[in-house]
């Protein structure tokens, strides 16, 4: 080795040991870099987890009136909260999506039954009864006649069914919130 090749790398390692504070810089601002960027996104997803409960929470309300409002219309109660273990959050987005569909077919079989209530008084003409003679008096021996049995309409009880269905979801859903 020579003298000037000794000197040389002496003089590299001088440079190396005065620029070691700037390379040490340098990488710790890469790395405060680096977790900022990271600490940046980690935001962001939490921000965007914070909408998406908001919109669910925010949907699962105006499906909860809506069936509140179906409710009424039926006579049915209006839904409460419920006594039942919490969804877990990954299940809320089907469970929603189950709710949105039971309650838009209770939605149609209500529409249905109000179509058919009206078909069923127009096709009943008003006719007048004729003037008959009041009719005899039962004979008081008699046992008194046995009411009639009034009858269920099935519809009815279809779209009440679908509205219990319809509010025992919503319960669940309003629990897993």
């Amino acid at each position: 080795m020579t003298r000037d090749n000794g000197y040389a790398g002496y003089i590299s390692a001088l440079v190396d040991a005065v620029n070691l504070p700037n390379t040490h810089a340098a990488r710790i601002d890469s790395i405060e870099r680096q977790a900022r960027d990271e600490i940046a996104r980690l935001d962001r997803q939490r921000h965007e987890g914070a909408r998406r409960w908001t919109e669910l929470r925010d949907t699962s309300s105006g499906l909860s009136r809506r069936v509140n409002d179906l409710a009424g219309q039926v006579g049915a109660p209006s839904s409460g909260t419920g006594d039942g273990p919490p969804l877990p959050a990954s299940a809320i987005p089907a469970a929603l999506e189950s709710l949105r569909t039971d309650l838009d077919n209770a939605e149609r079989s209500w529409q249905w039954v109000l179509r058919h209530r009206d078909r069923v008084r127009q096709m009943t003409p008003l006719v007048q009864p004729a003037q008959m003679a009041p009719p005899p008096p039962p004979p008081t021996s008699s046992p008194p006649p046995v009411p009639a049995r009034a009858g269920l309409n099935p519809t009815v009880l279809m779209a009440v069914g679908a509205v219990l269905i319809v509010v025992l979801v919503i319960v669940i859903v309003a629990m897993a919130a």
